[in-house]
């Protein structure tokens, strides 16, 4: 039975992405979205539909860096939604496991886009983040996106914290605690 499920949910994952390279508009459906979540088979995150909307929209909008912390299927969505835009992907993984399945995924759907980095979560009081040294970052930064249940309830006060002034002021912040875009 495992295996029978194993061959429908790449199928899926096959057909989803296909159809997200060629998606040629701004607005992702949420039927697609559903499909990729299906395929891509991480139960342990709490993604949703409307998140990767968020962040397909965000992506082909984007010029500049988008920082995504808490690397998974919407680090996928992120590059290729950024795909011919002059935008790149820097994605922040804090487990080695997570990290190397990230980059073989990237690997496989042949992103160039993207960077997948390694990132320890630091305590900065009453919330933890990442541990990340914005002069690394490529500039300027056009969306954080945060999905990281360990993260809890992370704002947009929050990442101003910790990236200051390498945060522009009209820089998105897309977090699973609202699945919606805060500017």
């Amino acid at each position: 039975m495992a295996s029978t499920w194993n061959f429908y949910r790449r199928s899926i994952w096959a057909r989803a992405i296909r159809d997200l390279r060629a998606y040629p508009d701004v607005s992702l459906p949420a039927s697609l979205a559903e499909r990729l979540i299906t395929g891509w088979g991480e139960s342990g995150r709490r993604l949703t539909a409307a998140f990767l909307q968020d962040c397909f929209a965000a992506a082909r909008r984007a010029t500049g860096t988008i920082l995504d912390c808490g690397c998974g299927l919407e680090t996928i969505v992120l590059a290729i939604g950024a795909k011919g835009r002059p935008a790149s992907i820097v994605s922040l993984a804090s487990e080695r496991e997570q990290r190397a399945r990230m980059i073989r995924a990237v690997r496989r759907l042949d992103l160039h886009n993207v960077s997948i980095r390694r990132a320890a979560l630091k305590s900065y009081g009453d919330f933890e983040w990442y541990d990340v040294d914005d002069r690394s970052l490529r500039k300027p930064i056009a969306a954080v996106v945060c999905l990281d249940s360990s993260l809890g309830s992370l704002r947009r006060e929050h990442v101003e914290q910790i990236l200051g002034d390498a945060l522009p002021a009209n820089c998105q912040v897309l977090t699973d605690s609202q699945a919606r875009i805060e500017s």
